[in-house]
């Protein structure tokens, strides 16, 4: 049987994210180390760091917070699991998506409990959180859709997610939370996974400064030549008027091949993006480097 160029195509980009697992996997713990020292910092700007695929640690303008931070060895078998996290004890406040794996570690948020950091947590997982967790009543603040809350002067502002989509006329998926984030006088969106892409929802908080686009193209569709959600994706974007955007959830290890979106289907996403007339620069972030944001 002759091999087709896109199973070859695919062949080699299975194997190449292999082998990039198996380096992150090695020069994890140095890089780790690497990336605590420099949040630790004292800063007078922002910067960002990659915990994992679409887990952040910020520090702005010296305020640390963290949005579903994560341990990589909780996750996946492969990468140490025996971290130092104590420098973590000085976030200043942690916001949580939602209840899956790749976005919630409970070892992690259990062992910052005796510090000082508060925790915003979706209504949909708070049950979970405080049984897994054991958090004092003083370290919660509730995420509630259109509520308010302040931190070190960042506003956060929650809305209801959109990780539900309609397969064969039921839904399917989980309550998520995305936040509307004003820091240093800018706009920052973080809708999270996003399932069904729907313009009417999410214009409301157009135009931001900076949207974070975690890469979706369809189900079980990673190896397909033209993943089916390309053209929704990019609208959705579009809907938002980002001036910039920071593209992430590639190289989600944890998933199978067909669900793990790669630097090809990010160069898809740009390559679209610019065909669809738009000029917005598309960011990506290198897992525990630092990544000034202004």
């Amino acid at each position: 049987m002759f091999e087709t160029a896109q199973h070859l195509e695919t062949s080699w980009d299975i194997q190449q994210t292999l082998r990039l697992r198996s380096h992150r996997a090695r020069y994890c713990r140095d890089a780790w180390n690497a990336m605590l020292s420099s949040w630790s910092r004292p800063a007078n700007s922002c910067s960002l760091w990659l915990m994992h695929a679409a887990s952040y640690l910020f520090n702005s303008d010296g305020v640390r917070w963290a949005v579903d931070p994560l341990v990589p060895g909780n996750l996946l078998a492969d990468f140490p699991n025996d971290l130092p996290i104590d420098p973590l004890k000085r976030l200043s406040f942690v916001l949580l998506t939602h209840d899956h794996a790749d976005h919630v570690d409970y070892d992690l948020l259990s062992s910052l409990r005796e510090s000082e950091v508060r925790y915003v947590v979706p209504e949909h997982m708070v049950e979970r959180f405080v049984e897994r967790v054991e958090p004092c009543d003083s370290q919660i603040a509730l995420a509630r859709p259109g509520d308010r809350l302040e931190f070190d002067d960042i506003a956060v502002i929650p809305f209801s997610g959109l990780h539900w989509k309609l397969e064969q006329g039921k839904p399917r998926g989980t309550d998520a939370t995305g936040y509307v984030v004003r820091v240093a006088g800018r706009r920052w969106l973080f809708p999270g996974d996003v399932r069904s892409y729907r313009p009417e929802i999410i214009a409301r908080f157009a135009p931001v400064d900076l949207l974070f686009a975690h890469l979706w193209l369809g189900r079980a569709a990673a190896l397909d030549p033209v993943p089916p959600e390309l053209d929704k994706f990019c609208d959705f974007m579009t809907f938002i008027e980002p001036q910039r955007v920071m593209l992430t959830h590639l190289y989600e290890f944890s998933r199978p091949s067909r669900d793990l979106w790669t630097r090809r289907h990010a160069e898809m996403v740009r390559l679209h993006w610019r065909a669809c007339g738009q000029d917005a620069p598309i960011c990506l972030a290198r897992p525990w480097e630092e990544l000034r944001l202004h």
